[in-house]
């Protein structure tokens, strides 16, 4: 679910009446230049006003360009609809190729889960837009004012008044639509998740729930990369080991301090590659020192450190540290100094999928929450804080998930469809009684501005049916669809 939904709807509801209002506006003062708008301009304007109307309708999709693509879409459609059926200015062959142009980037983008990318070339759009608008706005008023002076301006608004004033609201209007919408469009990156936790948080389950959710409903594969201090110990930490264990009935070891483990899930809907989801396993002791060590000084410091021991540029280095396929090559390549700076390659690579990554997802021990007590709640208020600061740091432009894994440690959720009413209930119950926490709360506050979810999954080993018609345990989601599809 959602956390402060109810603010975001509002706030779409006055993106849309925003822009109904200011296209209402500016068709009244268009009126006053339309006699000597430039038919060549006309048609560029027509081309790019259906296509910047498509790449608006695309970013609806994405909760941080909503409000921005709600008021793109409602400002253009009353202005097409004025200037090709009322007027007949736009002529319709370039407003067919703007729509179909514009639709096919929006598409585009929308299936990669691009919206980054679809902003930005929708910010392309708006300023060409806004010069072709101004030019044409100042060369009706010229075309009017015939004496290029201040003699002529004083004049010309002794006599035309109504024309000047329109002539200089029209121009407010445009330039605040231009601005407001530069400000607040912004596209996420929401085909690259990344996701990690505390020790024991379940991070190594919840992979496992999700490979499964991607391999059986988004034809999902892997990429893993796996650093040990010994090597040997690598193949404990890769997926089909690990579903080994699972199927063996043993319990899944937690890393070890020399471990870390990097996953890439990679799905696909419709043919087209949509989702990058990247989990990091490493010593979850790491996680209350990491908030220390997210920024931007430290990278450089790190990377700068790591340049000189690999002899390597820090420029690449810094472009390419948060690659899976550049760890890979590293590993590869020098294998003999991995022990003595893995630490700061998982820091800088940590950093950097944070930075880059449109969604993050921020996992919470259900066994904590179950447990109730002094000592628990102190650790809940400790990690609530962290993941505070890590919001704040990396700011609205992304999305965040908070997760609570072991709800079967919360509740009983035996038999209850993780789909169904009572497991929304489930949801919001934990939601609720974590409330209580000051820091929570924080989080709750700031998710008036910035995206912020709440998810309650369990996973657990469940015997099923093999080929020979013995059970053997599986690996059994609840509600992990429900990340999965936060993915996408």
């Amino acid at each position: 679910m959602r956390i402060n939904e109810r603010k975001v709807i509002k706030w779409e509801k006055i993106a849309i009446l925003s822009g109904f209002g200011l296209s209402l506006l500016l068709i009244l003062l268009s009126r006053l230049f339309e006699a000597s708008y430039h038919p060549v301009i006309l048609i560029i304007l027509a081309f790019l006003s259906t296509a910047t109307l498509m790449c608006g309708a695309g970013l609806v999709f994405d909760d941080n360009s909503k409000k921005c693509g709600c008021f793109i879409v409602s400002l253009l459609i009353p202005l097409l609809v004025y200037f090709t059926i009322v007027k007949s200015f736009f002529v319709s062959e370039a407003l067919v190729i703007g729509l179909i142009v514009g639709s096919i980037v929006s598409f585009k983008y929308f299936i990669e889960k691009r919206f980054d990318l679809l902003s930005d070339i929708t910010k392309n759009l708006i300023r060409i837009l806004f010069v072709l608008v101004t030019i044409c706005l100042f060369y009706g008023f010229i075309s009017n004012f015939p004496d290029l002076s201040i003699f002529g301006l004083i004049d010309y608004y002794n006599f035309n008044k109504t024309s000047f004033i329109a002539y200089i609201i029209s121009i407010l209007v445009v330039l605040g639509i231009f601005v407001g919408s530069l400000r607040y469009l912004k596209g996420t990156k929401a085909s690259e998740v990344f996701m990690f936790g505390p020790k024991k948080s379940g991070k190594t389950y919840l992979l496992l729930a999700l490979y499964d959710r991607f391999v059986k409903f988004y034809e999902g594969n892997n990429e893993q990369l796996i650093f040990c201090g010994k090597k040997d110990d690598e193949k404990k930490y890769q997926i089909a080991y690990l579903l080994g264990l699972v199927g063996k009935g043993e319990i899944i070891p937690s890393g070890m301090l020399d471990m870390v483990a990097i996953y890439k899930l990679l799905g696909t809907r419709w043919g087209f590659k949509s989702i990058q989801f990247t989990i990091v396993d490493y010593a979850g002791e790491w996680i209350h020192e990491l908030t220390d060590k997210i920024n931007e000084k430290l990278f450089h410091d790190k990377i700068n450190d790591l340049s000189k021991v690999l002899n390597l540029d820090p420029t690449s280095l810094n472009n390419n540290i948060g690659d899976v396929s550049f760890l890979a090559s590293l590993k590869e390549n020098y294998s003999e100094l991995l022990a003595s700076i893995i630490f700061n390659i998982a820091i800088c690579f940590i950093f950097m999928r944070l930075k880059e990554s449109g969604k993050i997802i921020l996992l919470i021990d259900g066994d904590i929450i179950a447990k109730n007590n002094p000592d628990s709640w102190q650790n809940l208020n400790l990690l609530f804080g962290y993941y505070r600061d890590i919001i704040r740091f990396f700011g609205p432009d992304k999305k965040y998930a908070l997760v609570v894994t072991k709800t079967d440690l919360i509740h009983d959720i035996a038999g209850i469809p993780e789909t169904s009413d009572a497991a929304k209930l489930i949801e919001k119950d934990i939601f609720d009684n974590l409330r209580a926490i000051v820091p929570f709360q924080e989080i709750e506050n700031l998710a008036k501005d910035i995206p912020i979810y709440f998810f309650a999954v369990s996973v657990n080993s469940m015997p099923s049916e093999s080929l020979d018609k013995t059970k053997i345990p599986v690996i059994f989601p609840w509600r992990v669809n429900e990340l999965a599809k936060f993915g996408f």
